[in-house]
């Protein structure tokens, strides 16, 4: 693929419940074209098996297997793969709206921005719990939560 606007790296670690809406809802993604890089963190669970199908069938999807090592080295392996403009990490438990990536990079873009952040709602059992909206200010001050999407 030519010109990646945006590469996506979702660790997987014992997600069996969660990664096919989580694979799901980027394949769905308005903005093309970007790069899905999915690192299996050493699951013991049947997580691969939920999405292999959706693996196969899309070409901007990659797979790439790890001994279990964490979260933070799940991402850096994903990164050193990386060929987006831009790069965002998304947990295999989370599920993005589908024009998530087309308005933070059309943002970016727009602004010459190195790094945006966007807002994100925690749900349980289907209830929204915590939602948090982000704003460009509050990177100044440091973001802890919330959706990055950063230039590479």
């Amino acid at each position: 693929m030519k010109n990646i606007k945006v590469s996506v790296i979702v660790p997987i670690y014992n997600s069996e419940k969660y990664i096919r809406t989580c694979l799901e809802s980027l394949i769905k993604q308005t903005l093309k074209p970007i790069e899905i890089i999915l690192v299996n963190d050493g699951s013991t669970d049947r997580s691969i098996d939920h999405i292999f199908d959706l693996i196969e069938k899309y070409n901007f999807i990659r797979l790439i297997e790890i001994e279990n090592s964490g979260a933070a080295e799940a991402r850096n392996k994903g990164l050193a793969l990386a060929c987006g403009n831009y790069i965002s990490f998304v947990d295999s438990d989370d599920f993005v709206h589908s024009t998530f990536l087309e308005k933070l990079y059309q943002e970016a873009e727009n602004k010459k921005l190195d790094i945006i952040c966007g807002s994100f709602e925690a749900t349980y059992k289907n209830k929204v719990s915590k939602k948090m909206e982000r704003n460009n200010e509050l990177l100044r001050a440091g973001v802890q939560e919330g959706i990055v999407l950063f230039k590479k």
